[in-house]
């Protein structure tokens, strides 16, 4: 069960381009908890292998990158991920820090599991005003697809 469900629950970072569709099945929340914290190291480690070293542009002269994901954990229907992350920039310093990802599950079954709601809710680098953690915050909100789908 242990590898099916490690599999099930990491594929939400498969593919992160999946074709959303609405969830079809009512969740049991202390389930979803139950089984997604009792993985979470599975589900972490599979998030690594799929986003570390990922890196997205902002700008000419600022790029993110995804050093790895620390933390995952469920709240009941909701999912949050900690990753560190680099913010390489071309003409101050680069900074440093966390970012962390929160969804809802939705629809969870053995092969697909769907999320709704995902965003960036904080945003902590160094070298770094708040008013730029705001900014950062809410660009990649913008960019996050809303709902998303993710199947084995």
């Amino acid at each position: 069960m242990a590898c099916s469900g490690t599999v099930a629950l990491g594929a939400f970072v498969a593919a992160i381009l999946a074709n959303p569709a609405p969830a079809q099945a009512q969740v049991n929340c202390r389930v979803v908890q139950s089984i997604g914290n009792a993985l979470a190291g599975d589900i972490r480690d599979q998030m690594n292998a799929r986003v570390a070293g990922a890196r997205y542009e902002i700008s000419r002269r600022k790029t993110l990158i995804i050093r790895g994901v620390d933390r995952v954990r469920f709240d009941g229907c909701r999912m949050r991920a900690d990753l560190s992350v680099t913010l390489k920039r071309k003409i101050r310093r680069d900074a440093s820090g966390s970012i962390r990802l929160g969804a809802t599950v939705q629809s969870f079954t053995r092969d697909r599991v769907c999320l709704g709601g995902v965003g960036v809710e904080k945003v902590s680098l160094s070298r770094t005003l708040n008013i730029g953690e705001r900014w950062y915050k809410r660009a990649a909100n913008r960019a996050l697809p809303n709902r998303q789908c993710f199947s084995r």
